[in-house]
Order: C-alpha cells, then structure tokens, then sequence
C-alpha cells in the first residue's frame, strides 16, 4: 500500500534493488563483449548481405548508371533476387547504396564476420558429437 510512508519507502527499496539489478547486468555484459573482443570475436550479426548478392547488386547499379538512370531500392532488390534467388529487402539496399556504387571487393570486415561465424558453427558441432 503505497498510500502511506512505510508502503511508499518499501516501494522505493524495491524499485532501487531492481534498478542496481538492471545495472549490474549491464556491466556484466559490456564486460563479457570486452572480454570477447580481447579474444578476436567480432560483435555484431551477419551482414545482410552475401559475397554472392555482392557483384550481382553492384554489376546491375553500374549498367544502370551507364544509362543515366537512378534504379529504385525496391526494383534493384527485385532484380538482385530474380538472378541470385537470395532475397534481400530494399531497406538494405537503401543502406549500402554508397558502398555498392563504388563496386569494388566485398568488405573485409563482412567477410571476417561470416568467416568467423562458420568457424564457430563448426566448433558447435563437434562440441554436441
């Protein structure tokens, strides 16, 4: 019963343990990635999208900037899938636009990533045999 000040100050109690919790987890987190990143672990989820998408997506700005045409997010992702069969939504296109227009090699540190996720999906399974 919050009405009175006994009900109010347990409350408070509460409500301060619960925060100092929610704290402590924090700090064990940050402390956990630190320790990953000491390690050589890469933070972070797998790029969306893929070495095979890579020279497709940026073959496919280059002929359309030849032709002096701006192509829409929506249809390159449309035309990337009709050729790859890997969808990915234009969203991301919209988000690596600039690094698709410049062509190029697939990023290393994308590569590093999927590199390491492999790596750690074979150290899982030999683990569970």
């Amino acid at each position: 019963d919050t009405r009175n000040a006994m009900g109010r100050f347990i409350f408070n109690v509460l409500a301060s343990m619960a925060e100092m919790e929610r704290e402590m987890i924090s700090e064990r987190t940050k402390a956990g990635m630190d320790i990953a990143k000491q390690q050589g672990v890469i933070l972070g989820a797998l790029p969306a999208i893929t070495p095979k998408v890579w020279p497709v997506a940026c073959a496919i700005l280059a002929e359309w900037d030849d032709k002096g045409l701006r192509l829409s997010d929506q249809k390159l992702s449309d035309q990337v899938f009709s050729k790859t069969g890997e969808r990915i939504s234009f969203g991301t296109f919209k988000r690596h636009r600039a690094l698709l227009e410049a062509g190029g090699d697939y990023p290393e540190a994308w590569q590093a990533k999927i590199d390491q996720h492999k790596r750690m999906k074979r150290e899982r399974a030999k683990r569970r045999k």
